[in-house]
């Protein structure tokens, strides 16, 4: 089984190789369950791809944290900034059909919405997955989830919108370039 799940991960690397994808891969242990997968960045755009040895898929997320873009995280807006920013959100939400989850900062009772990150899922293991799979999926949540980021960010003063790229690059037809990989 081991085997099989870092082919199915060599697989997906190799796609993102030959699409133009920076691609960098990680792994750890979440309580005994091997972890793996790929940072994804493509024309400016974050994707992470994670597997779980034993599952038949890979998630696939772009995320949008308000904190990565502030210093002092979300505890240094104002509540009703914060909520402005949120309510942006949610309606650019509401125009995507993409799965989509709520991110919050904090612990207990003072958790505070913090972003989304947009979610989907890569089937490697099955017999017709191919470049072109890969590659809508990626497009797919970067054209999810780029307008919903782009939204709170023009609600928040303290975060530029040039954080957000957007998702022009992407539409391009994929490209061949081949590089070495480290």
């Amino acid at each position: 089984m081991a085997g099989e799940f870092y082919d199915a991960l060599g697989t997906v690397t190799g796609y993102a190789l030959e699409l133009g994808d920076d691609v960098r891969t990680f792994q750890y242990d979440v309580e005994g369950t091997e972890v793996a997968g790929l940072r994804v960045d493509r024309n400016d755009n974050r994707v992470r791809l994670t597997g779980f040895r034993g599952d038949r898929s890979f998630l696939v997320e772009y995320v949008f944290r308000v904190s990565d873009h502030l210093d002092g995280g979300v505890e240094a807006l104002d509540e009703e900034t914060l909520d402005r920013a949120h309510e942006a959100a949610a309606e650019a939400v509401h125009d995507t059909d993409a799965s989509i989850r709520r991110l919050t900062a904090g612990d207990g009772e003072g958790q505070r919405w913090d972003g989304y990150a947009v979610q989907d899922r890569l089937y490697p293991f099955d017999a017709g997955f191919g470049l072109r799979e890969y590659n809508e999926t990626v497009k797919g949540v970067v054209r999810a989830g780029v307008p919903v980021a782009r939204a709170a960010a023009e609600e928040l003063d303290a975060v530029s919108e040039d954080v957000v790229p957007g998702t022009a690059e992407s539409e391009e037809e994929p490209r061949r370039i081949d590089r070495m990989y480290e």
